[in-house]
């Protein structure tokens, strides 16, 4: 912008050297971030190595709500339903980078405030876990800071993505003999593991949040050989010769 207002407005320069429609530069190729996501076997060996895990349960409702990070570290008691199975997302949380603390924002679009349900069997294992951290929360006394968490650290503080993902979240994927990813991913698997299954893009894109269908499509849907094999036998069905 700054070299096109020298060309055109001011008349310092006879062309705008970053224009490439000149044909005197040219932009690098861009080569996109390879994804990388759970599949259903994949996403059994992960859970499996989560059992005996401290954020394990954390960890497994990322998966099974496809929840961005912020959001469920954020989540509290009043926001899950465990008769119905429901989590309601509304806030999100931030370490502050001036003064430390920590800063609990809405949600920034109505989409991304959503109610969803999440497997029945999570509800039972949520019982428990609060359970424990009531205790935890006992021993500790005054030194327990109440945020009303449902996944708090050891002394009831919000988490950073950082360390749950470089003490907690890779560890794990190590044990489990699985690729590197990031946390964001178990979000895109979520998705991914039910397009694969044919479950509608609509209810999908509703329980990630997106304003528009087409955004899940394009960057949660993903083709492997067992897929496209399904497709091509649908072609071998009607035209076998």
């Amino acid at each position: 912008m700054a070299l096109k207002y020298a060309t055109f407005s001011c008349g310092l320069l006879k062309y705008n050297p970053a224009d490439t429609r000149t044909g005197k530069v040219k932009l690098p190729k861009q080569e996109g971030r390879k994804r990388v996501w759970l599949n259903q076997e994949t996403a059994k060996k992960f859970l499996d190595a989560l059992d005996s895990e401290p954020l394990g349960l954390m960890l497994e409702f990322a998966l099974m709500t496809g929840m961005r990070p912020s959001e469920y570290m954020a989540l509290q008691w009043s926001d899950i339903d465990l008769k119905r199975a429901t989590v309601t997302v509304r806030q999100t949380v931030f370490r502050k980078r001036k003064g430390g603390g920590w800063s609990f924002e809405e949600v920034k679009t109505n989409k991304s405030r959503r109610t969803i349900t999440f497997p029945r069997y999570l509800a039972q294992k949520l019982v428990e876990h609060k359970r424990k951290h009531y205790e935890e929360r006992l021993k500790l006394g005054p030194e327990w800071k109440d945020y009303n968490l449902v996944f708090p650290t050891e002394v009831g503080t919000p988490f950073t993505i950082w360390n749950i993902h470089q003490r907690h979240f890779k560890p794990i994927l190590k044990k489990a003999e699985l690729p590197d990813m990031r946390l964001y991913d178990l979000r895109h698997s979520f998705a991914s593991l039910l397009l694969a299954k044919r479950e509608p893009t609509k209810i999908v894109s509703e329980m990630l949040g997106h304003k528009d269908p087409s955004v899940t499509m394009k960057f949660y849907q993903q083709v492997d050989e067992p897929m496209m094999r399904e497709t091509t036998d649908t072609l071998e069905k009607m035209f076998k010769r």
